[in-house]
């Protein structure tokens, strides 16, 4: 048996919201945000004031840049070996194994030169890289004639007091003939320099 009071109380109130062309109003609808219209003062302090004011004579932060990391190759106990290595350091450096080799990450030039030195001295294959302050600086040449000798290049850069390392020119592939073909792109390598 069905209550037909609730069936009427639900058509009622149906009704009642389709008042306008079958528009339903609905039940939830977002509040307004009230604003106060209190003027308030806003802060305009620089935060970074503190940065800017250099009234004492504190000498600049001299920030140490790492060394690069040395690789060595086909150590047969790696945990002993590392164990070992990082003992010679003032600063344990930081160690990670793999298959192939051990990367060890010193912490400052000392304890790189003691495990380049143990690397030497023991006669162990390793590897490093150059140290971005040592890494020459690069620069491509455009739009030169392909025939232009490298030398020539590198005696003008001589001529004009660069500290010129190396010029080679650059070659590519030939699509039909696979042959090696010389672009018009020469590679100047620069030692960086302060002046």
């Amino acid at each position: 048996m069905v209550n037909t009071s609730i069936i009427f109380f639900l058509f009622e109130n149906a009704a009642s919201d389709m008042e306008h062309d079958g528009f339903v109003t609905p039940r939830k609808t977002a509040k307004g945000t009230a604003y106060s219209n209190q003027n308030q003062p806003l802060s305009t302090a620089n935060q970074f004031d503190p940065l800017t004011d250099n009234n004492d004579n504190t000498p600049p932060v001299v920030i140490a840049v790492k060394p690069p990391p040395i690789y060595v190759y086909d150590i047969e106990n790696k945990y002993h070996f590392s164990r070992t290595l990082a003992a010679t350091c003032q600063k344990p450096p930081i160690i990670k194994h793999t298959n192939d080799f051990i990367k060890f990450q010193p912490e400052n030039k000392a304890d790189y030169d003691k495990i380049e030195a143990f690397c030497i001295t023991q006669k162990l294959q390793y590897a490093t890289e150059i140290a971005k302050k040592d890494r020459p600086f690069k620069v491509v040449i455009r739009k030169l004639p392909v025939d232009t000798l490298t030398q020539d290049i590198h005696q003008d850069f001589i001529e004009q007091e660069f500290p010129v390392l190396d010029v080679t020119q650059m070659h590519g592939r030939d699509k039909t003939t696979k042959a090696k073909v010389p672009y018009p792109l020469f590679l100047v390598s620069l030692k960086k320099e302060k002046k």
